[in-house]
């Protein structure tokens, strides 16, 4: 059902909808070794729909991370040409989901990281090495396809993969939009849904202490202290992060995601303030 304040729409967010399969065409089911979740994209071609992540017997509550980030994301100082695709809850069919912004044109496409490094570099195998060795490489790949250094726009994605603690980042979930003219330019950020612990008692059985340790955020396979230090010490976070964050603007999943927002926003240098 939709929430009672959803005429006061954030920055960053979508409203409230409520959308039937018949208005929208299946365009997968991700089936993993964790889950499954059914995709949709509208007929008019403007939305994507994704159903809420099922595992072990549990539905996640990963709609609520999408926004979360979407909504971060429009309080960031974000580098020139970087956007953050706009999410927003909703249902389908009356099931709970999340939907967002479609950024693929008739005349362009999305092609990944993780193609790009095949196609372009012949390189057949993930980078490897330490997690700041995998930065520098995916840096270095990204600046060579963009023709120029993309070091912002990488350390902003790993910056809002660590406050959401993304742990979907994989090497196809980012990259660039092609066009006609086959140039390159970053693609807007996409997928954050796997984060902020929404998947319940896999980790809320646990102390908070105890269970944050245990997440690695790819593609660097950081941890989020790792992460954390790694964005501190390697980019200006304050040309990237807001100035003061509210609680009231966000709402969590469970209170390990809120204990953890609190935590890393604090931790990178931004204020929490509680209203």
């Amino acid at each position: 059902m939709p929430e009672a304040n959803q005429g006061i729409v954030p920055a960053g967010t979508l409203p409230y909808r409520s959308f039937k399969e018949s208005e929208a065409i299946k365009v997968a089911v991700d089936v993993s070794s964790k889950g499954n979740q059914a995709k949709w994209k509208t007929i008019d071609g403007k939305f994507y729909i994704k159903e809420l992540f099922y595992c072990d017997y549990q539905t996640w509550k990963d709609n609520m991370v999408e926004v979360i980030a979407s909504r971060y994301a429009a309080l960031c100082k974000l580098p020139a040409g970087m956007s953050v695709v706009r999410q927003g809850l909703c249902d389908i069919d009356g099931r709970p989901a999340s939907y967002s912004e479609a950024f693929d044109f008739d005349d362009s496409y999305y092609v990944s990281y993780y193609r790009l490094r095949e196609s372009w570099l012949h390189k057949w195998d993930d980078p490897r090495g330490t997690h700041e060795e995998i930065a520098q490489q995916i840096i270095s790949d990204c600046s060579d396809f963009a023709g120029h250094d993309v070091s912002d726009y990488l350390h902003t994605m790993f910056f809002l993969d660590c406050i959401v603690s993304n742990e979907d980042r994989h090497l196809n979930n980012f990259g660039f939009v092609c066009r006609p003219d086959a140039s390159l330019e970053f693609s807007p950020l996409f997928d954050f849904g796997l984060g902020l612990f929404e998947c319940g008692d896999e980790y809320c059985k646990h102390k908070a202490r105890m269970s944050i340790p245990k997440v690695r955020l790819k593609p660097c396979w950081f941890t989020q202290k790792q992460l954390v230090s790694y964005l501190l010490d390697n980019s200006n976070i304050a040309n990237i992060a807001p100035d003061v964050v509210r609680l009231s603007d966000f709402k969590f999943p469970n209170k390990l995601a809120r204990h953890y927002f609190v935590w890393v926003n604090e931790r990178l240098g931004v204020k929490v303030v509680e209203d």
